[in-house]
């Protein structure tokens, strides 16, 4: 029997080293589980890579404003909206491997713990946020100006950001990176 060293051979999918069954994870012997879980770490890379690739798109579109080395019809100038377009196609991928992972479990309605989940992930920490700079007034970067300006939000404004329907009102947004999140969240109504 060849004994393979599933640690420098990266497409071992189960150490055959492993004398004791009790050694290897629940599952191992089975293809379906293994297959399983290779492409999931496939899915994961792919993920990262297209994340990775957005977040550089943006950084870069980011600090070339902030520095005021871009201008308008510039060809470097729409690498913010390319990476902004990656990041929304990026979420979309996410949350539908959410809402599958959810199918899987026995719940009563899946899309209500989907949409309960979702909205325990993101609500705490963008009212956390929202909550922090308006109430200690925090000066904040905007990246036209290139310039820290104080915070002075109306009540109507502070409200929209901390239900996050920011877009619909036409209110600006309390902090410039909480602008996609209304549209993260709508997207899981339109699921």
């Amino acid at each position: 029997m060849l004994i393979v060293d599933a640690e420098k051979d990266p497409y071992v999918l189960w150490p055959l080293h492993v004398a004791d069954d009790s050694q290897r994870r629940k599952g191992d012997r089975d293809p379906a589980t293994r297959a399983r879980r290779c492409k999931s770490s496939t899915e994961s890379a792919n993920l990262d890579l297209l994340r990775s690739a957005a977040v550089i798109l943006v950084f870069v579109n980011h600090l070339l404003l902030f520095l005021g080395l871009t201008h308008e019809g510039e060809f470097l100038r729409p690498l913010g909206r390319w990476g902004v377009q990656l990041f929304f196609v990026h979420s979309s991928l996410v949350l539908m491997m959410s809402l599958e992972r959810q199918n899987r479990f026995r719940y009563a309605s899946p899309y209500s713990a989907f949409l309960l989940r979702r909205c325990f992930r993101i609500f705490p920490l963008s009212v956390l946020f929202v909550g922090v700079v308006c109430w200690f007034h925090l000066p904040l970067g905007h990246l036209e100006s290139r310039a820290f300006l104080p915070a002075q939000f109306g009540a109507s404004t502070i409200a929209a950001n901390l239900l996050l329907v920011q877009n619909i009102t036409g209110s600006e947004s309390v902090l410039e990176p909480l602008w996609s999140l209304p549209y993260e969240v709508q997207i899981c109504f339109v699921l």
